[in-house]
This record gives C-alpha cells, structure tokens and sequence, in this order.
C-alpha cells in the first residue's frame, strides 16, 4: 500500500486529498460503492477476480476473491435494505452477495451484467442485460420475476426520487428508458434521448435533474424525469477531440455531480454548468465514482490501479 499524501493542482485547486496505490493489480479497477451501513467502500479489480475493501482513504481492510482467477466484476451496488454489497460478473454473467469481506451468494440466470442498482420501492436490486437488451430483478431469496424489456445494450440505471422512476442508460439506442420504480414490469413510461453511447446516470435529488456520461459524444446530457416537460441539456467534456466521460456520482456535500473521464479528468458540475475541471493524474480511465456519505468524500477508481479520495 502507497499512500503519498495529497494532490494539489495550483491552476484549478483540485480538490484531490489522496491518492492510493490498490496492491497486486495491473491495470483493470473498474467501479466501485460506498457501503453505509459499514461505512466501507467496495472496489472491483476486474483483472485480478477480486473485490478490495477499504475502511479509510488509503487503508485497505481485505481483497476478496469472487470466482476463480479470471472472472471479471464489474459494477458494484450497495443494498441499504439487506446492508449487502452486490457485484456483477461480465465475464461469468453472474451477481455476486457481499456482506463485509464475506460472499454470502452467487447468482446466475444474467446476460453481460453491466450494471446494478438498487431500487428503493421494491428493496432490490436491478440489473442491466447488455447481452439481452432487458433488466432482472434481484433481492436476497434469488432473481424475481420475468425480465424487463429496455433499449439496446443497457448499462447504467438510477432511481430517480422526484418522480419514481426507474431510468436506464441503452449505450446501443442513445437513449434512457423511463420505468416506474414501484412496478419496472409494466410498460415503459417513455423513453428519452440523449448522447451517443451513454453509459452512467446519477441523479441530484436537490434540483431533480439526472445526469449522463455520453462518452460516445464526448458529453454529459442534464434531463428530467417529467415526460410531460423534459428539460435536456448538452453539456461538452474536454478536452477535444476525446475526453470520454465514465464514471459519475453525486456529492450533496458540495451539492455537485462529479464526472470521472478517459483523459484523467475530473469535471464537477452544478445545473448546467461546469464550474471546476481538475486532473488527477495522467491518463487515468476513471470508470467508477462514489460517494462517501458519512465523510463527505468521493472515491474515483482508476483503471490503472489507483485510487483517488476528492473533496
């Protein structure tokens, strides 16, 4: 473990407080979650079959082996009904049920497993098929229900609090399918465009708008989940011609998301504006951010091994 202290940017003031070294991988890190009940954050190591557990900036608890040597986990969730960790397997296309450093489950009956998110109105997990264009349900006693029909190669989803919605990033179609949170299962309440190959979505439950990384179009879209009046924004990512926003989240600390891109950057938005853009290093993939409730931190995971703890 290397914990070199802060970073600082004098152009910009990053708001860079450590940066840690994650042991034993090269290259591969991909997402990562925040675990409140445990206060511990979750980061999976696609290219070592390993989720590492840390309790602190820098302070790493345990590396867990989930499958055998080459699976591939990928994104990471937190349950605040069951208090477990889940982590999709793209490689495998299974789910795997953390509870602290224990796999307490695997489960199966997934298609490419892109992505994962809770969903409060039904106190479960769902669960994006990139392979098979729809999402499964999923809560302690195994997959519930028939699949949901969405758009092209999801990937993200996001509960959306203002209106109940359930949204889902398609990276094959460039748009968002709108659910009911309460009943995914019935049909879609509409669908919303948005940039080319979407892939993250984070919602700011201040202002009720939804954000997404287009890192397809080099841009993140601000939308509302009103159908009946959608306001959609365009806000471009630098710098050209390829910045490649990833990974997103948001920080009620500064009342700001937070977007993580292929170039290093790390660009903090409020409304429609960016009001702060920083670089963390050099040309870090920062694929999956978090945020860290109880100190107020964001936890950017970069492809190369390394981890970075924001203000």
């Amino acid at each position: 473990m290397v914990c070199p202290g802060a970073l600082a940017s004098a152009a910009n003031k990053a708001p860079v407080q450590t940066t840690c070294l994650i042991p034993n991988t090269y290259g591969g890190d991909e997402m990562d979650a925040y675990d409140a009940a445990d206060h511990e954050v979750y980061v999976s190591v696609l290219s070592q079959s390993k989720v590492s557990i840390y309790t602190t900036p820098c302070t790493l608890s345990t590396s867990l082996t989930v499958g055998s040597h080459g699976q591939q986990p990928y994104a990471v969730a937190y349950n605040p009904s069951d208090k477990e960790v889940y982590v999709t397997d793209v490689k495998t296309s299974v789910v795997y049920a953390l509870s602290g450093s224990t796999l307490t489950a695997t489960y199966s009956g997934f298609s490419d497993p892109y992505g994962i998110a809770f969903d409060p109105k039904l106190n479960g997990m769902l669960v994006s098929n990139y392979g098979s264009n729809n999402l499964t349900f999923l809560n302690s006693t195994g997959v519930s229900g028939a699949s949901i029909g969405v758009g092209a190669a999801p990937v993200g989803i996001a509960y959306d609090p203002s209106w109940n919605e359930i949204l889902v990033a398609n990276s094959g179609s460039s748009n968002l399918t709108v659910l009911n949170a309460s009943n995914p299962w019935a049909k879609p309440l509409g669908s919303i465009p948005v940039g080319t190959t979407p892939w993250q979505i984070a919602n700011d439950p201040a202002s009720g708008l939804d954000y997404v990384t287009d890192w397809g179009s080099n841009n993140v879209s601000v939308v509302s989940g009103n159908l009946s009046s959608n306001v959609s924004s365009s806000i471009p990512i630098a710098p050209t011609p390829r910045a490649d926003p990833f990974g997103i989240t948001y920080s009620s600390a500064r009342s700001s998301i937070y977007v993580g891109t292929g170039r290093g950057y790390v660009y903090i938005i409020r409304g429609v504006h960016v009001v702060q853009k920083f670089r963390v290093g050099k040309n870090y993939t920062l694929d999956g951010l978090a945020y860290d409730s109880s100190n107020h931190r964001v936890y950017a995971v970069g492809f190369d091994g390394t981890l970075f703890v924001l203000r």
